[in-house]
């Protein structure tokens, strides 16, 4: 390209899939294989966003000189993985972070929260910014908004339902190292809820581990805890939690997003639209979301046409 990602990001402000096209081209002249244009496509974006310094210290192993403030990150991303599960994961969450700051561009206060991912908690960081992607469609105008620290105004942003509301969105990350409890679910919700203003319609949208869909009493405790929140809140008219999972199939690996949504319509703040919005969530209801996997794919497929 003639420069590195992190000059080009002092000339241009986002990048295009012109950008993009282009380091997979240059990426694909080594002959490595697929996989390694798509870390290496992920890699990239990541320097444009984050620098080379954050980029280096947080997603490649062989940089072992570490601010002590970017270990945490480099344990949430498995660079130091030793075992094919753990590799995989690292790869996937080092693509999944890249394709969602390039896919979010658009949205006013993301580089507020990239500038933060510098030295804050990685995972939590991660996990707000992958829920926000459910949000990213640009027809539903999602913004974060600045941190207040006052309660009832502490939330995370805004999104535009159809037909115009204003719908405040609080949004929350479980550690993988949290375990699930009976407690555990409806204090996070009751956090959230109180970060939420009363007056007007608020949806929490909640990214749990990887581990608890395993657990056989989850079904139990999520239900609970949704009876239990919308019988006391009428400021909640949503709640959506997410999460991923993957298997071995066919000696590969199979990564998906799971979403479970569940809506108040005992509250005074419920409308329709409220359904129409999650109906909306998603990537897949997003039609300019550029999946990094997909992009590769097709743009090696047309070189070697």
């Amino acid at each position: 390209m003639g420069k590195s990602m992190e000059e080009l990001s002092r000339t241009v402000e986002r990048l295009t899939r012109e950008h993009l096209s282009i380091v997979v081209k240059v990426l694909a002249t080594d002959n490595h294989g697929e996989d390694y244009v798509k870390h290496g496509l992920a890699t990239e974006v990541l320097r444009f966003f984050f620098g080379n310094k954050w980029t280096n210290e947080n997603a490649f192993d062989v940089h072992k000189q570490v601010e002590r403030y970017h270990r945490d990150g480099r344990k949430f991303l498995r660079t130091e993985a030793e075992d094919e599960e753990n590799a995989f994961l690292h790869q996937q969450r080092v693509l999944e972070l890249a394709e969602y700051v390039f896919n979010l561009q658009h949205v006013e206060g993301l580089r507020e929260r990239i500038a933060r991912m510098d030295r804050d908690d990685l995972e939590s960081a991660f996990g707000e910014i992958d829920c926000a992607s459910l949000l990213a469609a640009p027809s539903l105008k999602f913004r974060f908004i600045k941190p207040t620290g006052k309660k009832g105004s502490d939330y995370e942003g805004e999104v535009t339902a159809p037909g115009g509301r204003i719908i405040c969105c609080e949004i929350k990350t479980k550690s993988e190292h949290t375990p699930l409890t009976l407690e555990t679910l409806p204090a996070t919700i009751e956090t959230a809820r109180k970060q939420l203003p009363k007056e007007r319609p608020g949806l929490v949208i909640i990214k749990i581990p990887m581990s608890w869909p395993r657990e056989s009493t989850l079904v139990e405790i999520v239900e609970s805890s949704i009876r239990d929140a919308f019988r006391a809140s009428q400021r909640i008219v949503a709640i959506v939690f997410t999460w991923d999972e993957y298997s071995v199939v066919n000696n590969g690996r199979l990564f998906a997003k799971k979403v479970r949504d569940y809506v108040n319509e005992r509250s005074s703040l419920f409308k329709p639209d409220i359904l129409e919005l999650i109906q909306a969530m998603g990537r897949a209801h997003n039609p300019e979301w550029i999946q990094f996997h997909q992009f590769v794919e097709s743009q090696l497929k047309e070189m070697h046409q």
